[in-house]
């Protein structure tokens, strides 16, 4: 999920200036001066992610994920592709 709202980021701020964020630190540096609530719908996702991918044995509980589609969907709603 976090992956899908990146991929939103990158859309949003190449589609006003020109160029996507080049890494991770750099895209949520530019996503606090982004859309309104964008930045905290991405590091509700950006964490876990992290977890998923370092952390052995890492996983969602239903809660967790509920809440990760919960804010894929306010990006969504936030940074639609036009």
């Amino acid at each position: 999920m976090f992956y899908s709202a990146l991929h939103r980021v990158n859309y949003w701020f190449d589609a006003r200036t020109g160029r996507a964020p080049k890494n991770h630190a750099e895209g949520s540096r530019l996503v606090e001066g982004g859309p309104p609530m964008a930045f905290s719908y991405y590091k509700t996702l950006y964490l876990p992610s992290t977890r998923a991918r370092y952390c052995e044995g890492f996983g969602l509980g239903d809660a967790r994920r509920r809440l990760a589609v919960k804010m894929l969907d306010k990006i969504e709603k936030e940074i639609p592709f036009s």
